[in-house]
C-alpha cells in the first residue's frame, strides 16, 4: 500500500517573504507585535523591524526582544536617524525587504501565527496576476481585548478585483485594503517612484498601484489583530465637537486630493509602458473618474473648512453632489445650538 503521508517542503523550497514591522512610540505594544512576528509558521521569512526614531523606549525593547529570540526567522533591524513621519518611514522601509512579497505590520498590531502562511497559499492559488492580498482583522483595545468587528465592504463582491471593477466611490473610501492588513508583491513597490513623505495614507497609493499592474484579492479570515487606542497616529478616535470634526475632515480632503493627483501620475507612468489600445482606453477612463473625484473633494474641502459658515456660493457648487446637502442643515442646527456634538 502506498504511503499517503504528504511530503513536507524544506524551508528553502518556499520563496522568501518579508514581514515589515513599522514602529513609532509603541513601547506599550511592541513586545506583543514582535511575538506575533516571531511565532509565524511560514519557514522562509525575514522579519524587518523599522523604528522611526521613537523618543520613548520602543527601540530598546526591540533590541532586547531580538537578542532573546532563538527562532528560525532572519531578523533585520533598522532605526531611522530622524523621524520621517508615517509615509516617509514607510517608503524607506519598503526598500529594505529582499522577499518577493511584503507583508505589512504596524508596531501596535498583532499578526496571527498563520498569517504569512495563508498569504503564501493564496498568492500561490491565485497566480501571477494577483499583486495584493488583504485580510479581515479583529479590532482590539489597548489591553488587547476585542472591541468591535471592523466591517470591511470594499472589493468583497469583486474578489479578486481587476482594474475595470473600480468605481468612483471605491477610490479612497477608507474601506478594504489598509496598511494594517495588506500584503503585496515587491514588484508593486519597485515599479513606481518612492511615495512622498507628505502622504499620510501611503497605503492608498500602494493599493492603486497594485491595481494598475494586476489585481487584488481578499482573504476572508481574521489574520491580524488591529489595535485601537488613544496614542494611535491614525485611529485615535473622533472629536466630540462637530466643528472640530469638520476641521479633521477638511484635512482628510486635502490628503485625498493629493492621493488622487498621485494616482494620475501613476497612471501616466504605467500607460507609457504599454502600446495596448484596450489598456490605454481603460487608463483614460480611470483618469476621467479620478478627475471628477478631485473636483468633488475640492467642494468637500470648502464645506468642511468653512463649517458652519457655509455660503450660497458653496451651496451652488455642492448641488451636483446630493450627499453634501445635509451639511448645510447641520450648519444651521449648529448655529442654533442644537447640534454641537
Amino acid at each position: 500500500m502506498a504511503n499517503s503521508t504528504p511530503v513536507m517542503k524544506k524551508a528553502q523550497e518556499y520563496p522568501l517573504y518579508s514581514l515589515v514591522i513599522q514602529a513609532y512610540k509603541q513601547e506599550k505594544y511592541i513586545r506583543q507585535t514582535l511575538k506575533g512576528a516571531f511565532d509565524q509558521t511560514y519557514p522562509n521569512l525575514e522579519i524587518i523591524v523599522c523604528d522611526d526614531a521613537s523618543p520613548d523606549h520602543t527601540w530598546e525593547i526591540i533590541e532586547e526582544e531580538v537578542r532573546n529570540y532563538k527562532g528560525p526567522h532572519k531578523i533585520i533591524l533598522h532605526k531611522n536617524a530622524e523621524n520621517l513621519g508615517i509615509a516617509g518611514a514607510a517608503s524607506l522601509a519598503m526598500k529594505l525587504p529582499l522577499g518577493e512579497v511584503i507583508i505589512w505590520n504596524d508596531g501596535d498590531d498583532i499578526s496571527e501565527p498563520n498569517r504569512v502562511m495563508r498569504i503564501y497559499e493564496e498568492f500561490t492559488r491565485l497566480g501571477a496576476e494577483t499583486m495584493m492580498l488583504w485580510c479581515d482583522n479583529l479590532s482590539i483595545d489597548a489591553l488587547s481585548n476585542p472591541v468591535y468587528e471592523k466591517h470591511i465592504r470594499l472589493y468583497k463582491r469583486h474578489s479578486p478585483v481587476k482594474l475595470q471593477d473600480i468605481k468612483a466611490r471605491t477610490l479612497g473610501s477608507g474601506m478594504g485594503p489598509g496598511g494594517t492588513n495588506m500584503a503585496w508583491k515587491r514588484i508593486v513597490s519597485d515599479s513606481f517612484p518612492p511615495i512622498s513623505k507628505e502622504f499620510l495614507g501611503w497605503d492608498f497609493i500602494i493599493t492603486f498601484r497594485a491595481l494598475l499592474i494586476g489585481r487584488i484579492a481578499h482573504i476572508q479570515e481574521k489574520l491580524i489583530r488591529y489595535r485601537t487606542h488613544p496614542e494611535s497616529t491614525t485611529n485615535s478616535g473622533r472629536p466630540t465637537n462637530l466643528k472640530k470634526e469638520y476641521e479633521k475632515r477638511a484635512k482628510g480632503d486635502c490628503c485625498f486630493i493629493q492621493y488622487f493627483a498621485q494616482h494620475l501620475i501613476d497612471i501616466s507612468t504605467i500607460a507609457a509602458q504599454t502600446q495596448d489600445p484596450k489598456l490605454i482606453r481603460e487608463y483614460t477612463r480611470i483618469e476621467f473618474i479620478i478627475q471628477n473625484l478631485i473636483r468633488r473633494q475640492i467642494v468637500s474641502f470648502e464645506i468642511m473648512s468653512n463649517f458652519p459658515n457655509l455660503s450660497l456660493k458653496t451651496l451652488w457648487k455642492a448641488i451636483p453632489y446630493p450627499g453634501f446637502h445635509r451639511h448645510f442643515i447641520y450648519a444651521i442646527l449648529y448655529k442654533l445650538g442644537f447640534y454641537h456634538k
